[in-house]
């Protein structure tokens, strides 16, 4: 419902626009250059949003007189023009500067370091023999050595090896 009406609002937008502009007074007589002209003078538009407005105009195209080979081009055009957000996460901004309980430290740095699901890293043991210790459905994330032993989504084993302060960090929770 969103998407048809987010379509009907920029097709009304791109009509008048059309109108104003070109003096056009039906939908079929939109082109590519039409197109290229709207989404061009629209104040502070970037890729993201350009991109929308063409997959929008994708879905109406055969009521235009504009193919989708046409739109993929204004949208190669486009790219380089327009602008793109830095992508950021906040999830690592300042991440040195974290206050994590010593409890947790092992989980934390298995998770940011090394990518483990929580659940694998929250179940880390330390063996000599690994299979002493797997339960029936094989839930335990184990280090041997220097290699931690763990289930990926899905449950399949995998292995990363893991440097020396994360180690220390796993073996002092141990105890």
């Amino acid at each position: 419902v969103k998407s048809m009406e987010n379509i009907r609002r920029e097709l009304t937008d791109l009509g008048k626009f059309a109108k104003q502009t070109y003096g056009m007074k039906r939908l079929e007589q939109i082109n590519s250059s039409v197109v290229r002209s709207w989404l061009l003078q629209k104040e502070k538009l970037g890729y993201r949003t350009a991109s929308n407005y063409l997959s929008d105009l994708n879905k109406v195209s055969p009521h235009l007189n504009i193919t989708r080979e046409e739109i993929r081009e204004i949208r190669k055009e486009l790219s380089p023009i327009l602008p793109r957000p830095k992508l950021e996460t906040r999830a690592y901004k300042n991440i040195d500067k974290l206050q994590v309980p010593e409890r947790i430290e092992p989980a934390f740095r298995l998770q940011r370091d090394y990518g483990l699901r929580p659940g694998a890293a929250v179940s880390c043991r330390i063996v000599e023999n690994p299979k002493n210790l797997h339960t029936p459905d094989g839930k335990y994330t184990h280090l041997k050595g220097n290699v931690l032993h763990y289930r990926e989504k899905g449950g399949r084993m995998s292995q990363k090896v893991i440097n020396k302060v994360t180690i220390a960090s796993i073996q002092k929770n141990a105890q």
